[in-house]
């Protein structure tokens, strides 16, 4: 389901929440934004520019045919133009990957 999700045009990735409280457990590790139960939660990371409702649909209907619940979409960030991954374990861009040539 996550590698569903994060194939969606306009998402950049998932989100586990605040406090990393949105994740499935499962083997071979846990999957942050995802969490199962009477709905299925997904929670996300849209790219700046995107329009959220139409990001929010598509990842809806990405998740729907996967589980028997209903979907439950959530945009908790908006990322930076050229993002290309939220995960805490992904490369941080280089100051060359920055329009600008700056790092902040």
């Amino acid at each position: 389901m996550a590698q569903a999700v994060e194939r969606t045009p306009g998402v950049v990735g998932l989100h586990g929440g605040r406090f990393g409280e949105v994740a499935t457990y499962r083997p071979g590790g846990r999957i942050a934004g995802v969490r199962l139960g009477e709905t299925a939660q997904v929670h996300v990371v849209v790219e700046y520019g995107t329009r959220v409702p139409d990001v929010a649909a598509a990842v809806r209907d990405a998740v729907a045919p996967l589980v028997d619940t209903p979907v439950d979409v959530t945009v908790e960030d908006v990322a930076a133009p050229g993002a290309t991954s939220t995960r805490p374990d992904a490369e941080p861009p280089s100051p060359t990957d920055h329009p600008s040539g700056r790092t902040s």
